[in-house]
């Protein structure tokens, strides 16, 4: 029996969650489309107020882990799961700026990125730019941001972040 139709999730305002690492307040709009042959979610997510407060041991671990999240799943094309036929458009934008307060940085972000791809292979594109006057801790060493402070993600088969950022100080680059 072939599933048809859409299902559409709208809410307003969601109510904070809130836990030592991260608040915020999203307000989603996306629908899930299903025919016999694919599935689509689509749609887009504002946060209007985030903050990200986690401590984190090892910045590699964290690109290591979006590496992972990009790897692909082999999959027999004759008998797909309904995961692996889904793609994503999904937008995901920031309203206000997240704040990021950590052990790694302190600084605020805005950005306007897209969840693109399979649902099995995600994928990202768009750009997030830093606020100014942020701070980078790295091997024991504070920098300062300075004028470039982006990322932008324009690869829409893998996570490829390609940053773009300069430091205050009389060695300029990061």
């Amino acid at each position: 029996m072939p599933l048809d139709g859409a299902i559409t999730f709208d809410r307003e305002r969601i109510r904070a969650r809130r836990s030592r690492a991260c608040v915020r307040k999203p307000t989603p709009r996306c629908t899930w489309t299903l025919d016999a042959n694919s599935s689509t979610v689509g749609g887009s997510v504002t946060l209007v107020r985030s903050a990200y407060r986690e401590q984190l041991t090892i910045a590699g671990n964290l690109l290591a882990a979006l590496r992972r999240s990009s790897t692909p799943i082999a999959a027999d094309a004759t008998n797909q799961s309904l995961a692996q036929r889904t793609r994503l458009d999904v937008r995901l934008v920031t309203d206000e700026d997240l704040l990021i307060d950590n052990n790694v940085a302190r600084l605020t972000l805005h950005g306007d990125l897209r969840a693109v791809g399979a649902a099995t292979n995600p994928s990202v594109t768009g750009r997030m730019e830093f606020g100014e006057g942020g701070t980078v801790f790295f091997n024991g060493t504070r920098y300062r941001l300075s004028d470039r402070r982006s990322i932008d993600f324009a690869n829409p088969a893998r996570i490829d972040p390609d940053l773009d950022l300069q430091r205050r100080g009389p060695r300029a680059e990061l």
